[in-house]
């Protein structure tokens, strides 16, 4: 364990991890320093179990919050034993953050929470006004882990039905390797480059070259997409799938970018087709995506935040 002090009074502990299960950190010591802590509210993340069933341990009148971030998808076993303990544990909450109102009706576990759930959007750092890059017109942006729900396998065999279009992808993750031979075998090798993952300056100006971002998730693990959030302000069209989560609406449908089905190559493939060939069309969706923005900045988040804290204290 590190204390590790920062600025304007935070102080973090990081509590060693003695391994990993079911890709959640197992970290013993958070049980015996939940049961030490005294503060006035204690903020829980959703999913990470080990740090929920630490809840039990807290002192009576510590106010909790809970920000529930995604529902558990993937572990379909572990996860329906899990579930009546989740749902105990969110009982206690005295509320309950939600990045959209879409998240809030859709996901089961968070069904008649009523004046405790609270919608506060995810928000990213203002982008100082800038002139934009020169757009590359056929280039398109992927940004995130190179994980199985982020449906890059489905983006890729889309790209493949265009003509000549190219994509860039940011990030890291297990299924590299397994992208790259996928990449190769479909012809790709000139048209996809994997850039791995960059400084904020670098990704800065992945967002501000490309034509569009696309995030082809196709479950709802991807429970709102914040780089989509962060191509909307650097006005950047973004093409996202629909899953019934908060994706469809932060890149609104003609407005900011376009919606389409999970697990469909032709439809990614039509639609980055659609937004390289009508440079018209790009600029409505790229004043849309600028104004669409506007919903989603960390100082709106942190207000709100704060306000909600304030309130419970």
């Amino acid at each position: 364990a590190t204390q590790e002090r920062l600025p304007n009074g935070v102080v973090i502990h990081r509590l060693g991890e003695v391994g990993r299960f079911a890709s959640s950190p197992v970290t013993l010591a958070f049980l015996s320093a939940a049961r030490r802590t005294r503060v006035d509210i204690a903020h829980f993340h959703h999913p990470n179990p080990i740090g929920e069933v630490a809840e039990p341990l807290l002192r009576r009148d510590t106010r909790r919050v809970m920000s529930y971030h995604a529902d558990i998808t993937r572990q379909h076993v572990l996860g329906a034993i899990y579930r009546p303990i989740l749902r105990r544990i969110v009982s206690h909450m005295d509320a309950v953050i939600v990045g959209s109102e879409t998240m809030l009706h859709s996901s089961p576990m968070l069904a008649g929470l009523g004046d405790v759930a609270h919608v506060i959007p995810y928000g990213v750092r203002p982008i100082p006004h800038a002139t934009l890059a020169s757009r590359e017109a056929r280039t398109f942006l992927f940004v995130g882990r190179l994980r199985r729900y982020k449906g890059l396998s489905v983006l890729l065999r889309g790209l493949a039905c265009t003509s000549g279009l190219n994509l860039r992808i940011v990030g890291s993750g297990p299924l590299e390797a397994e992208l790259a031979q996928l990449r190769d075998s479909l012809g790709l090798s000139s048209r996809v480059v994997f850039l791995g993952d960059l400084s904020d300056s670098e990704l800065d100006r992945e967002y501000r070259s490309a034509r569009a971002l696309v995030l082809p998730s196709v479950d709802r693990s991807e429970a709102f997409g914040i780089v989509l959030a962060e191509a909307l302000s650097r006005g950047t069209p973004c093409i996202s799938t629909d899953l019934g989560t908060a994706t469809s609406w932060v890149n609104l449908h003609g407005q900011s970018g376009f919606v389409v089905r999970p697990s469909d190559p032709d439809a990614l493939g039509r639609t980055m087709e659609l937004v390289a060939g009508d440079d018209e069309l790009w600029r409505r969706l790229s004043a849309g995506a600028t104004d669409r923005a506007q919903m989603f900045t960390a100082t709106a988040m942190t207000d709100a935040t704060l306000a909600l804290y304030d309130s419970l204290a």
